[in-house]
């Protein structure tokens, strides 16, 4: 969220660092803070639909990959869903605390506009520097100005990474809403960083590549070479346009968010 007053300064530098220092981690400042956070499910700190995992639950739970489906506020737990069959998909209540953040999809936010008021046109070329705002009229201090929401978010974990792409991919073959987040997604720029990076990003597209094929160097060969390719783009798009975003302290460390 961009508001009138100091905030606007904030995001202006943001936004020059996004262009000027793609693909810097947390420590370059590249925080959206104006950004909304998760305001679906109450007062939790990320979405319904989100993919988590169980930490420090007792039994053969610990770990598991879940369907977060809804934040119950009065007793502060999420109903999760298990994905693991051998658990019958059942769902379970889990206080937030125990479960850690993988990522997420929002393909609801690709099709509508983003939200600016009255006096406020978002222009959307602005050569290298992407979309800008042109202010048409004052503003008082604190109000809102524009408000853009992410469509991804994910942990600053490689292998989320590739997971939340790999399900765009699947559920883009039946769902018309996650086909427009892969292609919302694809139209990021993977350009702009150092051969060095590119490089970091094809030795981690490789080893996600192993880990999706059970670890195995030799079948991991047997993907092809544009496979292997557009994984490292799909990574670089990471890189390049990721903002950290607050979740609360409960959830793991950092997340990043990609906005249109």
């Amino acid at each position: 969220r961009l508001v009138a007053g100091a905030s606007v300064v904030a995001a202006a530098v943001a936004a020059f660092r996004r262009q000027q220092h793609r693909g810097s981690k947390a420590s370059s400042g590249r925080c959206r803070l104006f950004a909304g956070a998760p305001t679906s499910s109450g007062s939790s700190s990320f979405w319904p639909g989100s993919v988590v995992y169980l930490t420090n639950v007792q039994g053969d739970l610990d770990g598991e990959p879940c369907i977060a489906e809804n934040f119950l506020e009065d007793r502060g737990t999420w109903k999760v869903r298990l994905l693991n069959p051998a658990f019958d998909c059942g769902a379970v209540n889990i206080p937030e605390q125990n479960v850690i953040f993988g990522y997420c999809v929002l393909p609801d936010r690709c099709g509508a506009g983003d939200a600016a008021p009255d006096g406020v046109l978002v222009e959307d070329e602005q050569g290298e520097f992407g979309r800008g705002l042109a202010v048409e009229r004052a503003f008082s201090g604190g109000a809102t100005i524009f408000e853009e929401r992410p469509f991804l978010v994910a942990a600053d974990d490689t292998n989320e990474m590739v997971r939340a792409v790999m399900k765009m991919q699947h559920e883009a073959r039946s769902k018309e809403e996650m086909a427009q987040a892969l292609a919302a997604f694809k139209s990021l720029s993977a350009e702009g960083l150092s051969p060095g990076a590119r490089q970091r990003c094809r030795i981690a597209a490789d080893a996600a590549m192993q880990a999706a094929m059970g670890g195995s160097p030799q079948a991991a060969a047997g993907g092809t070479r544009q496979e292997l390719a557009d994984l490292t783009d799909d990574l670089l798009r990471f890189e390049v346009n990721r903002f950290r975003t607050p979740l609360s302290a409960g959830c793991g460390e950092d997340a990043y968010a990609l906005f249109r």
